[in-house]
């Protein structure tokens, strides 16, 4: 069984279809208010809850395998700044404490090219593992992505086998969410 979080935005809900489409079992943590539709797709079930809540994140990893993490605050800013800390950094931190003891044998974390950082200061180094970045951040978002790649860190010294995906700007047709920042920039400009 796979589990899916961040399966109803823009990333998740292709990520979700494409892995029932190779006849995956694919379960799906969503929260009461989320957007399911195009999830209605065989070998697809949902479960209600949130990354933040224990209880339904446990029930969510029962018998699972595989966890594509992917849930994330992904705006630019927010009334409450505290929100990137609580989704993007503890509820990361607890994600994966939880699939660890779920005895879960691999996670993929989809991250952000943010995390990296800037090269400004050194343009023909390639940013590859060894990378430090300077600790300076232009947003919220930006910021927790970089602690969050030390609470992965942390994660796989405990010996869970933790993947971190970077992806730059994913666009594409789907979903006007947060999350589809490309398409909603070229739109802007029509």
């Amino acid at each position: 069984m796979i589990l899916v979080t961040g399966g109803t935005g823009f990333f998740g809900k292709t990520l979700v279809r494409a892995l029932a489409a190779r006849g995956e079992p694919v379960r799906v943590l969503a929260r009461a208010n989320s957007d399911v539709s195009g999830l209605d797709v065989p070998n697809v079930s949902l479960v209600r809850g949130s990354v933040e809540d224990r209880a339904s994140m446990e029930q969510a990893l029962r018998g699972v395998d595989v966890l594509f993490h992917g849930a994330a605050v992904v705006k630019e800013l927010v009334k409450d700044r505290s929100i990137f800390d609580t989704v993007n950094v503890a509820a990361l931190d607890s994600v994966l404490g939880l699939a660890g003891q779920a005895g879960v044998k691999r996670v993929v974390y989809t991250s952000s090219f943010f995390a990296i950082g800037p090269s400004d200061r050194a343009p023909q180094r390639v940013a590859d593992e060894s990378w430090t970045r300077e600790p300076r951040y232009c947003t919220d978002y930006e910021r927790t992505k970089f602690l969050a790649e030390a609470v992965v860190a942390k994660h796989v010294a405990q010996g869970l086998d933790v993947v971190s995906v970077l992806p730059g700007f994913i666009f594409g047709p789907g979903d006007m969410t947060e999350g589809n920042l490309i398409t909603r920039t070229l739109l802007d400009l029509e």
